[in-house]
C-alpha cells in the first residue's frame, strides 16, 4: 500500500516532507516572504521570522532539481523563479517547467548542515540567489549573502497529499549539457535514483558526472570566399570578351586590306594600250615625251588611222592636224 504522506515524492530529497524557512546570516531573524498576502506583481523580500505564514516555503523535488512553492498559494498555481536573464530579481511566477524556475541546491563550503547555495537553471552555476539590502538578487559576487540557512518550520505541518502544491511538473525543459561538474547533493542524489525513477536522465542535469564531449567537426570551407569567386569569374568574361572583340577587330581589317588589294589589281588588268595610234591634237604633244589622246568615237563617224604619210610628220618638230573627215 502506498504511503499517502509520500506518494507525491518521485524521488529522493534533501529536505523532508515539511516547510521550510529562508534564513540569511547577512540579516539576522528574518526571512523570505510575501509578506501579508501575495501580491500580482509576486514580489518577495526579507520579513521579520515567523511574522508572515509566507515565509514557509515547500521544497519541491523533480528529477534532479527543485521548484519552490509558497505555504499561502492554495492553488499551487505560483513557484519562486526569474522572468529572463536580464530580470534577475526572483519572484513568484505562474507555475511551468522552465530553466527559470528550477532551482539547484549545493551545500555551502565550510558551513554546517543548513547552509546552500541556490543557483537558477536559467543563469548556470555561477550566478548565486543572494541580497541587495532586503531584496532578493542573482549575483556573481558570493560577499553578497549567497550561504542561506535553509531550517525545517514544523509549526507549519506538512504538505496535504494531494494537493496542487505537491504535484509534479509535466514537459520539463532540460539543463544545458556541459562538461563541467557540480558538487550538488541533489544531482547526486538524482545520479543515484535516475535508474528506477521512469523519465528521468541524469545525463542532462548539473553535476551529472560527464565525459567531455568531442569537439564538433569542423566544417571544411572553401579557400576562397563567394565573392572572390565572383571576382574571378567577371574578370575571365571581360578578358574573353576583350579577346573576342579583339579578333572580331583583326579579322575585320584583314578582310578590308584584302578587299583594297583585289580592287587594285582589277583595275590593273583594266588598263590596256591600244593597238593602234591615234592622232592627237598638236598642242598637246610634246618633243621628247609625245602624248598621244584617242580621239573621241561618235557613233556615226569612224575615226580614220593614221597612214605613212602622216606618219613622216608626226616626227617632224611641227605636227599639223590630222585632216578631218568631209
Amino acid at each position: 500500500m502506498v504511503n499517502t504522506n509520500t506518494a507525491w515524492r518521485r524521488d529522493t530529497s534533501d529536505f523532508d516532507f515539511h516547510h521550510y524557512c529562508f534564513y540569511n546570516p547577512a540579516l539576522s531573524q528574518k526571512t523570505i516572504s510575501s509578506g501579508l498576502q501575495i501580491t500580482r506583481s509576486g514580489s518577495v523580500s526579507m520579513t521579520t521570522a515567523h511574522e508572515w505564514s509566507s515565509s514557509n516555503w515547500i521544497l519541491f523535488f523533480q528529477e534532479g532539481r527543485y521548484f519552490i512553492r509558497n505555504y499561502d498559494d492554495d492553488l499551487g498555481a505560483l513557484q519562486l523563479g526569474i522572468e529572463s536573464k536580464v530580470a534577475k530579481e526572483p519572484k513568484l511566477l505562474s507555475r511551468n517547467g522552465g530553466l527559470g524556475q528550477q532551482w539547484i541546491l549545493t551545500r555551502a563550503d565550510g558551513g554546517d548542515e543548513n547552509s546552500w547555495t541556490l543557483t537558477n537553471g536559467l543563469l548556470g552555476n555561477n550566478t548565486y540567489l543572494g541580497l541587495d539590502g532586503v531584496n532578493l538578487l542573482m549575483t556573481s559576487d558570493k560577499s553578497r549573502g549567497t550561504v542561506w540557512d535553509i531550517e525545517m518550520n514544523e509549526s507549519a505541518g506538512i504538505p496535504q497529499a494531494g494537493s496542487p502544491k505537491v504535484q509534479s511538473i509535466q514537459n520539463l525543459e532540460p539543463f544545458p549539457v556541459t562538461s563541467s561538474s557540480s558538487t550538488s547533493t541533489a544531482a547526486t542524489v538524482s545520479n543515484t535514483s535516475s535508474v528506477s525513477t521512469p523519465g528521468s536522465s541524469a545525463a542532462g542535469l548539473p553535476g551529472a558526472a560527464t565525459s567531455p564531449a568531442a569537439p564538433p567537426p569542423q566544417s571544411i570551407s572553401p579557400s576562397l570566399s563567394t565573392g572572390a569567386i565572383a571576382g574571378i569569374i567577371i574578370a575571365a568574361l571581360a578578358t574573353g570578351a576583350i579577346l573576342a572583340a579583339l579578333c572580331l577587330f583583326l579579322l575585320s581589317r584583314r578582310k578590308k586590306a584584302k578587299a583594297v588589294a583585289a580592287y587594285a589589281s582589277s583595275a590593273t588588268m583594266q588598263v590596256q594600250y591600244p593597238k593602234q595610234i591615234y592622232a592627237s591634237h598638236a598642242p598637246q604633244l610634246d618633243n621628247v615625251n609625245p602624248v598621244y589622246e584617242a580621239p573621241v568615237v561618235r557613233p556615226a563617224q569612224k575615226p580614220y588611222e593614221l597612214t605613212t604619210e602622216y606618219t613622216a610628220e608626226l616626227e617632224s618638230p611641227i605636227v599639223k592636224d590630222a585632216p578631218r573627215p568631209k
